[in-house]
């Protein structure tokens, strides 16, 4: 398992304070974050302690509770929208000003990085010297070695400009004639993300065994990046392109190299698309093996059953809408018999529980779209005899989808659709549903300027989201 208290190093030429906008124990689920602190602990010349948004280690590491005004670099990882208040919230717990322009050589050098700044990072870019675009594995080494060579913060800054993969917001110049952009001046004139292309050299891995973990008792595994489909929705084959899974004995050999776990979770975005899922179940030695989600036509009676003595109860499987034109507009590549038998499947193995996620709020949706999701979700709940949790989402533009481009839905509209799904779908399907004040902030979060920034700051100084 691993340890997190830090040794002093005497020899540590830079000290990393590395920061989760969240709660500790989300961020000791989040593989990146953790990968880096693993990656950076390994130097001889860095030292790296955890920061989170909870009170106790918001301004003192986990590790040893040094004060965050010790370290030389504050690294930022961030996954979600939402966690941009927590963001600017740090920085004004810390006496840290949020704009990079208000803070001189004193300060440490704020350095961002994970999937929100890779799917747009304009949003935030005024509050950071340097953002990673793409995948830290082997980008992060290359920022501690320039900092040790340059040391001071523009003669760094020019160095990790030249770097595939660093982006450095104040070397470029934006004019915005309305909503676009007018000019776009700075050199390089692109930054390429950054790709690790043998992903097996690292292979990420929980911190789960400590009691700040949201999956207690849990080793978490990372198995494939990436996905091979192509959902106009999601980001995530443009972010994580290509596809790419790991060797079977290395995530074998990942797993049984932790043998004190009672539990591992496999992760990737294609989980059961993994060509190897079978062997891997059956080699693994842990008790229970859960899986992120099942895409509907993977749904493999073997497989399930195999889960299912290691312990498995719930699936989650993704629908998203409820009628094979919708299917063929977002590129889902599912049909309606693909559906059920997936379901015959699930019954078969009886599992206790499904959850299936929907979307609403497509600009091409109608409300027979949407009374078709109702009467899926009936269909399912008249031969699905376990419990059914159909997750209903606001359609979200996001960054370098397909769909980036498209409108969110009128609240109006929104409001009308939702109430057609609980007024007509059977009572024993229990409806999540996400709020359309948090749809609304993550469009603007996703899709926002640099002018966003100023609001930012400005609805934190004012505790209007508190």
């Amino acid at each position: 398992m691993k340890n997190l208290s830090v040794k002093v190093k005497k020899e540590a030429l830079v000290k990393v304070a590395l920061f989760y906008p969240n709660r500790l124990k989300i961020a000791a689920a989040n593989l990146g974050y953790l990968t880096i602190y693993d990656i950076l602990n390994a130097r001889a010349d860095t030292l790296c302690e955890l920061f989170a948004m909870d009170e106790k280690y918001v301004s003192c590491s986990y590790n040893s509770g040094r004060n965050i005004g010790e370290f030389d670099i504050i690294a930022i990882s961030m996954s979600f929208e939402m966690d941009i208040f927590n963001l600017v919230r740090f920085f004004k717990l810390n006496g840290i000003p949020p704009y990079a322009r208000d803070r001189n050589r004193f300060h440490p050098l704020i350095v961002g990085g994970g999937a929100y700044f890779t799917l747009n990072p304009e949003t935030v870019s005024d509050f950071f010297d340097v953002i990673l675009l793409g995948e830290g594995e082997e980008a992060v080494g290359e920022l501690i070695e320039n900092f040790i060579r340059g040391r001071r913060k523009d003669e760094i800054k020019d160095i990790l400009s030249e770097i595939e993969g660093f982006y450095i917001p104040d070397r470029y110049e934006i004019e915005y004639d309305g909503v676009y952009i007018k000019s776009f001046q700075g050199t390089p004139k692109r930054v390429r993300k950054r790709l690790v292309t043998n992903i097996d050299k690292y292979i990420p891995s929980s911190l789960s065994d400590t009691p700040i973990s949201h999956f207690k008792n849990t080793l978490l595994v990372e198995v494939s990046r990436g996905c091979p489909y192509s959902c106009a929705f999601c980001s995530t084959p443009s972010l994580y392109y290509p596809y790419r899974y790991r060797e079977l004995n290395n995530v074998v050999s990942k797993v049984n190299e932790h043998s004190d776990y009672k539990k591992v979770g496999f992760i990737g975005s294609a989980i059961s698309d993994y060509p190897y899922l079978d062997k891997l179940i059956a080699q693994t030695n842990v008790k229970t093996i859960t899986l992120s989600s099942f895409r509907i036509n993977r749904v493999d009676e073997e497989i399930i059953l195999a889960l299912k003595k290691r312990g498995l109860k719930t699936i989650t499987i993704a629908s998203e809408v409820g009628n094979e034109r919708m299917w063929k507009k977002i590129g889902k590549g599912i049909s309606r018999k693909m559906v059920f038998d997936a379901i015959d499947t699930l019954n078969r193995c009886e599992i206790e529980r499904i959850k299936i996620y929907f979307i609403i709020g497509f600009h091409f949706e109608t409300d027979d779209d949407v009374y078709d999701i109702t009467k899926l979700l009936n269909n399912i709940a008249d031969i699905y005899s376990g419990h059914i949790t159909a997750s209903v989402n606001i359609f979200i533009p996001k960054p370098q989808s397909i769909l980036q481009w498209a409108p969110l839905a009128d609240k109006n509209l929104i409001r009308r659709r939702v109430a057609i799904l609980r007024k007509n779908t059977d009572p024993s399907v229990q409806i999540d549903m996400l709020s359309y004040k948090t749809a609304v902030l993550e469009t603007i979060f996703s899709r926002g300027n640099r002018g966003i920034a100023d609001y930012i700051v400005k609805s934190e100084n004012d505790n209007i989201f508190n």
